[in-house]
């Protein structure tokens, strides 16, 4: 059955590192006394000539309105205007027909300084998962890596563009495509786009490695230098790695217990999903392919949803510094 409109999905990670999905309803708590208006849709005056990005830009701020207005008390009556305005971007963005690859800008530099920087001890705390829920730590990095989202959108082609809005639908079939050294133009699309991230101050974000990729990036770490053959996801949120370094596979019908392995990771190029993304909350940042240097190796970092909060010890930690291509 699948769950009622009004309700939101939430991973939870209990004290011993097993997740599950719940569904929460954000307008439970602290609405009372709010206004419910809900603010028109605007996107409406987008044409066909308007540029597949501004189209991007537009879906993402009619979510963020839904979002918002959801948690303020707004009935799914009142926002099935803005829904099916969401709904309507959402399917140009998708349409099957030509991208330019011609009318992306030259940007390469932001001044934009991230506070996120490697943190000593065994414990990373991380932040709240609610964007609507005040966490000022999260929401000064938050300041920094949207603008430079935004930046970043307008510097990509249309095609680019369309390429990492499909990402966030459909990673696992980019990493499926990789694996089978067969990629389709919309992951060449979205390399070049990532390889076109604006270069800002050093900055660390956190990778939770998949089962699939732990073996070669230890085996490879002995050697002093780690090469990223794909593009890697991450995020400014050291929590989020709970729920996506895994340790066990199947090989030939035979379950196979893998170490966890987390990557922490000081770059000067990312490219930041803010603006893009159907999950904001994941505060994700795309690490671009090349070399990375092993800076370091640590064992049984804890990994905590805020201060207090779950979480899960891993196995492994490797900090890695972004060399280039």
């Amino acid at each position: 059955m699948s769950p009622a409109p009004h309700l939101v999905a939430k991973s939870v990670v209990d004290v011993n590192g097993r997740a599950t999905t719940v569904y929460v309803n954000p307008a439970r708590s602290g609405s009372a006394g709010r206004s419910r208006s809900v603010p028109p849709p605007t996107a409406n005056a987008l044409g066909k000539n308007s540029r597949i990005n501004d189209v991007i830009r537009e879906r993402a701020r009619v979510h963020a309105v839904i979002t918002s207005s959801h948690a303020d008390g707004a009935s799914y009556d009142e926002l099935r205007p803005l829904i099916d305005e969401r709904e309507r971007l959402a399917k140009i963005i998708s349409a099957d027909v030509f991208r330019s690859r011609d009318d992306g800008d030259d940007i390469a530099v932001s001044d934009a300084v991230i506070d996120s920087a490697f943190v000593d001890g065994d414990t990373r705390i991380g932040y709240s998962n609610n964007l609507l829920e005040h966490d000022i730590p999260r929401d000064a990095v938050r300041d920094s890596t949207v603008d430079i989202s935004a930046l970043w959108l307008d510097s990509l082609s249309s095609a680019e563009a369309v390429a990492v809005v499909r990402y966030t639908g459909y990673s696992r079939e980019y990493a499926v495509e990789h694996a089978e050294g067969k990629f389709s133009p919309v992951w060449e699309d979205f390399e070049s786009a990532v390889a076109r991230a604006p270069k800002v101050e050093p900055f660390v974000a956190y990778t939770g490695v998949n089962d699939r990729y732990v073996k070669d990036l230890i085996t490879q770490a002995d050697s002093g230098e780690v090469v990223l053959d794909r593009v890697f996801s991450s995020s400014m949120n050291p929590a989020q790695v709970n729920g996506f370094a895994t340790s066990v596979r199947t090989e030939n019908g035979e379950i196979i217990e893998i170490g966890t392995l987390v990557l922490e990771v000081e770059t000067t190029v990312g490219a930041f999903m803010d603006t893009i993304s159907n999950v904001p909350h994941e505060m994700e940042v795309m690490l671009p392919k090349g070399r990375y240097e092993v800076i370091d190796s640590l064992e049984g970092v804890t990994y905590l949803w805020r201060d207090g909060g779950v979480g899960r010890t891993m196995d492994r930690t490797l900090r890695l510094c972004y060399l280039g291509e």
